[in-house]
């Protein structure tokens, strides 16, 4: 009985240690996670044109670009190029090819899509590079190609600098152009996603 109960005692005891583990262990390898994800996502700068988060329902803009480029502008290794089967860094541009609003409610309801066509002939906000309109997936490259330029003038050479304000140029006007094109839905958050990010997501 004595052994019985050592026994037990001993079970017990190794126990009680899994299930500390588990406890601390568990949200640390969740929170390692969360960081590790972060970590590879790259953040925008200050948009104006995004609403402020309001606590409650939220609006999140997918914008798929069409650029064979990474997010500082240079190319990608030969082996994705002949992976994704979709030519070399000159082909494609900075068109928002693909669009879709995604709406989050604040009462913790179902979240819903909506996809807006990309050939959407609308007026471009900020006429950029004196385009008063165009298809809605243009507003991107065309304030992309307006601020580049004027970085240029400026005298801004760095090409990841050049490349990332020109991006938040044209995400702003994305951004905006589509908030107005849906009568001024409020638009509180953005992903961007390119070519080579859809191929990564699609291996993983």
């Amino acid at each position: 009985a004595a052994r019985r109960r050592g026994r037990a005692g001993q079970i017990l005891r190794v126990a009680l240690v899994v299930a500390s583990a588990l406890v601390v262990g568990i949200p640390g390898l969740a929170w390692s996670q969360y960081r590790g994800l972060a970590a590879g996502i790259r953040r925008s700068g200050s948009l104006a044109e995004l609403a402020a988060p309001s606590g409650t329902s939220q609006n999140l803009l997918v914008m798929g670009l069409d650029s064979r480029l990474d997010e500082n502008g240079n190319p990608l290794p030969p082996a994705l190029y002949q992976a994704l089967h979709t030519g070399g860094p000159n082909v494609g541009g900075y068109n928002a090819n693909v669009l879709m609003l995604l709406h989050i409610p604040g009462d913790g309801g179902r979240a819903t899509a909506v996809s807006i066509p990309r050939d959407d002939y609308v007026a471009l906000v900020g006429a950029p590079d004196g385009v008063t309109r165009g298809k809605i997936k243009q507003a991107y490259g065309l304030a992309f190609d307006r601020q580049h330029r004027t970085l240029v003038a400026q005298g801004v050479t760095d090409p990841a600098t050049l490349e990332q304000r020109s991006r938040d140029a044209g995400r702003s006007a994305e951004i905006a152009t589509v908030s107005q094109f849906l009568g001024g839905v409020p638009i509180e958050h953005f992903v961007e996603v390119t070519m080579v990010a859809f191929y990564e997501v699609a291996q993983v």
